[in-house]
């Protein structure tokens, strides 16, 4: 049961990751785009990157740790 539950978390970690990565990606082209790099864009780019790492760090510890 512990390993399903594992397993489950890593799924959804990983499906969570690769769509904040995808995310970071498209704001970064959208800021080169409009070429207007402004505190909003900065904090929302700062925020998406802290969220993206806390999934990582979630997903390493369930991997190594459940």
């Amino acid at each position: 049961m512990k390993k399903g539950i594992a397993l489950l978390f890593i799924c959804f970690f990983a499906v969570v990751g690769i769509y904040t990565f995808i995310d970071i990606i498209e704001s970064v082209f959208n800021v080169a785009r409009y070429g207007t790099f402004t505190l909003a864009a900065t904090g929302t780019l700062f925020g998406k990157a802290a969220f993206l790492l806390v999934v990582i760090v979630v997903f390493i510890s369930v991997m190594f740790f459940w």
